[in-house]
């Protein structure tokens, strides 16, 4: 774990703003994913479970960035 570490430290600093970048995009797409699976339940459902949506995006969002 600490030669990993030290191999990251050394890093240029361009990679690393690029793959900052990334993960920013990659959690985004999560957010993105979760929102759809959140928002995509009909209305009269929500009416019926108005937690569903919540609990939708609750479950999505960690499933997203992890896929």
């Amino acid at each position: 774990m600490i030669h990993n570490a030290s191999h990251k430290m050394h890093n240029p600093v361009d990679k690393m703003a690029f793959l900052g970048f990334l993960a920013g995009v990659w959690v985004g797409f999560g957010g993105i994913a979760a929102t759809a699976v959140g928002g995509g339940i009909p209305i009269a459902i929500r009416a019926e479970w108005p937690v569903l949506p919540k609990l939708g995006l609750a479950f999505f969002f960690p499933f997203a960035l992890v896929r």
